[in-house]
């Protein structure tokens, strides 16, 4: 079934364009109305080296409880081996579950749908939010993560194609309630200056901090209308 992307309606209203290119879902906007208090994110090494501090910094109150679980190299499949234990054991349910996963690779569309599908057993309450993965730039450090050789298969520019394409498989594969943040298209909306851009800096895959907490930020202003803050 497709999805009704805010972008859709870009041509009837500012608000549209805005939100559009970023978060998708098949009920319209506002995309959490719900009263939020707590948040748990999961994901990967993105998760494990930076978000997870930088979701704690943008949502400092002590009525809002942030808990993270982040693994070097995990995918989805990672989450659901051996009957979804790594799940079972780091999951903490939480009013918002966002999964901050598709960096290391989307090879099964059935490993996303089956990922919601365990988190929602789990935690019949949350609201999931699955982030996508992130736009690779050239890297300032010393770093073999991206490079400009056409021959090699972390070419920039191959590089970012096949972040598209996981990006659509993880469009294609989420239920209509579930929320997609397209971090893609995001760094791409960031003028040059920002630290979450085309030109950030780092190893060319893995957010700096400034990055992660500017990326934070902009999940922050598209997801909550209703967050807890004293």
């Amino acid at each position: 079934m497709k999805k009704i992307t805010i972008g859709a309606l870009a041509v009837l209203s500012i608000v549209a364009i805005t939100y559009g290119a970023y978060a998708q879902r098949k009920k319209k906007p506002p995309l959490i109305t719900k009263k939020v208090s707590s948040l748990f994110v999961l994901g990967d090494s993105q998760v494990k080296r930076h978000l997870a501090n930088a979701f704690k910094e943008v949502f400092p109150s002590d009525a809002f409880i942030v808990r993270s679980f982040g693994l070097e190299g995990a995918r989805p499949s990672t989450y659901l081996k051996d009957d979804s234990k790594l799940l079972k054991d780091s999951l903490v349910c939480a009013d918002v579950v966002f999964i901050q996963l598709g960096d290391n690779g989307i090879t099964s569309k059935a490993n996303v749908s089956d990922l919601e599908r365990e988190v929602k057993n789990l935690c019949p309450d949350a609201t999931v939010v699955w982030g996508g993965p992130f736009k690779v730039v050239l890297p300032t450090t010393d770093s073999d993560y991206v490079n400009n050789d056409p021959e090699n298969p972390r070419n920039i520019h191959t590089y970012n194609k096949t972040k598209r394409l996981w990006i659509e498989r993880i469009k294609e594969s989420l239920s209509e309630d579930a929320i997609f943040i397209d971090a893609y298209t995001l760094q791409e909306s960031e003028p040059n200056t920002s630290p979450f851009s085309d030109s950030r800096d780092g190893d060319g895959v893995h957010l700096t901090y400034p990055s992660a907490e500017r990326y934070v930020t902009m999940v922050d202003n598209l997801l909550f209308s209703n967050k807890v803050s004293s």
